[in-house]
C-alpha cells in the first residue's frame, strides 16, 4: 500500500494524488516538466560554504568563501561555483528546510520521504512501515516510457539505500 500522508509537505495531497493518478491514464491537462534532477547530498558540503557565506555576519559566522553573483537576481553563490552561478536561473534554492535529527540515516529518511522516522537511530533499516521517498511515488505514478528509469538512486553506503525504496536502485553495495 502507497503512503501519501507525508506528501501535504510538497503540495501533494490525496486529491492532488488521484488527479495526476488520473493524470497518467490520459485524462486532464499535460503535464509541462519534462524532468527534474533532484540532488540529495549525503552529507554534501555546507550551507556556508555553497549559497549562504553570510559575508556581513561575524567573522565567526560568515563562511570562508566569498560569494559572486549568480544570474538569478539576489542569488550569490561560492566564487568556487562559477559554473553554478550561470545556471542559478534554472535552480530552486531551498533555505528553510530544517529538522531535529542528529542521525543521518534518520534526517536524510525525514527528507526524502517528508515524514518524521520511527526513531531518531543511526542504524535505521528499511521496513514495510517506513514511507517511499519521493522518487519512488513518482516513479509508480509516472507513465513508463522505455528503458530509461523514471526514478533511481547511486548510494555509497548500504545503510545509505534503505531509505530510498525502489525496485530502481543502481549501484547499491552489497
Amino acid at each position: 500500500m502507497l503512503k501519501v500522508g507525508g506528501l501535504g509537505v510538497l503540495g501533494l495531497t490525496l486529491p492532488g494524488l488521484l488527479r495526476a493518478e488520473a493524470l497518467t491514464k490520459g485524462k486532464g491537462p499535460r503535464p509541462r516538466a519534462k524532468s527534474v534532477v533532484f540532488l540529495f547530498q549525503w552529507g554534501g558540503p555546507s550551507h556556508i560554504d555553497m549559497f549562504d557565506m553570510k559575508p556581513d555576519a561575524p567573522e565567526q559566522i560568515r563562511g570562508p568563501h566569498k560569494p559572486i553573483s549568480s544570474n538569478a537576481d539576489g542569488i550569490q553563490v561560492s566564487e568556487h561555483l562559477p559554473r553554478v552561478a550561470k545556471i542559478m536561473d534554472k535552480v530552486t534554492l531551498i533555505r528553510s528546510m530544517h529538522h531535529s535529527m542528529k542521525n543521518h540515516n534518520s534526517a536524510g529518511y525525514y527528507a526524502l520521504s517528508g515524514h518524521e522516522p520511527p526513531s531518531d537511530d543511526q542504524r535505521l533499516r528499511d521496513s514495510l512501515s517506513l514511507y517511499p521517498a519521493y522518487g519512488s511515488v513518482v516513479d509508480r505514478l509516472a507513465p513508463v516510457g522505455g528503458e530509461t528509469p523514471v526514478f533511481s538512486a547511486k548510494c555509497t553506503t548500504r545503510s545509505s539505500c534503505h531509505s530510498i525504496r525502489t525496485a530502481r536502485i543502481s549501484a547499491c553495495p552489497s
